[in-house]
């Protein structure tokens, strides 16, 4: 039999063993639990960082461009493509030689500041529409029908209107746009908005001038056409009565001059 001596070492070496057993299970533990905590962290912290990047790539692309910027950018492609189609069409049909170089100024410069634009759109990620809106499709089938100096008129005064909506918002956008490059390619493209306002201002002046002047010349001819063929008939048969009197006048007082002249004869012969 084992002494009580023994027992007890026995005794003490299995509570030692439990005890160790115990803190190994309990190191192991908090080891996975530090581990698994860990792990997590570094999950959101890589969840994070490929959404920043993501962010950074959609900001990059246009993503995040702001929706006033955006706006801009689509209505000023849409003019601007505008202003090319119906300068091409006023090369053909206008019959007013200055109407026809504005129009080649339409298709030189806004095709210039197109290009740009599409180049900003594209590095922004922007879809831009290929297609001038609804607004200029029914201006462009409008001025189809028209020829000569009606389409000079009809022309212009439409190339006016836009153009004092072109400067306005090109102007809002070279102050207001958050975007800088979208800021940068207004400021610089304002200045000749502004020269094409003039442009258009002073040539629809000069249609409508050209207009008025046609139609003063064209009563001026009927006045004319009028007012002659009832004076020569007058004369003609005043002076056939006369006798003397024909050839005298054209407006009818040869006539009468030639009738006092036969009167005065008839005296003389009485006498």
């Amino acid at each position: 039999m084992k002494s009580n001596t023994q027992r007890a070492a026995i005794t003490v070496g299995l509570v030692s063993l439990t005890l160790a057993f115990g803190a190994a299970a309990q190191s192991t533990a908090g080891s996975g639990a530090a581990g698994s905590t860990n792990s997590g962290s570094q999950a959101k912290g890589a969840a994070q960082s490929g959404a920043s990047a993501q962010k950074a790539d959609n900001k990059a692309a246009g993503g995040n461009l702001d929706r006033s910027d955006r706006n801009f950018v689509t209505k000023a492609a849409q003019h601007g493509k505008a202003e090319v189609d119906l300068g091409k069409m006023a090369q053909d049909k206008a019959s007013n030689p200055q109407v026809k170089e504005f129009a080649r100024r339409m298709v030189e410069d806004h095709g210039k500041a197109n290009q740009e634009l599409m180049t900003i759109a594209s590095a922004k990620g922007i879809q831009v529409p290929t297609e001038t809106d609804k607004d200029h499709q029914k201006l462009a089938n409008k001025l189809q029908k028209l020829q000569g100096a009606e389409f000079d008129r009809e022309y212009m005064q439409h190339m006016v209107k836009d153009h004092k909506k072109d400067v306005s918002e090109f102007q809002k956008a070279s102050k207001n746009a958050k975007d800088a490059e979208v800021k940068a390619f207004a400021a610089k493209n304002l200045p000749t908005l502004q020269e094409h306002l003039k442009m258009a201002q002073s040539t629809e002046s000069a249609v409508k001038t050209a207009s008025r002047g046609g139609a003063d010349k064209g009563a001026a001819r009927t006045a004319a056409n009028s007012g002659g063929a009832p004076g020569s008939g007058t004369s003609a048969a005043t002076g056939g009565t006369g006798g003397a009197g024909t050839g005298v006048g054209a407006s009818g007082s040869g006539g009468a001059s030639g009738s006092s002249a036969n009167t005065s004869k008839a005296n003389t012969t009485k006498q």
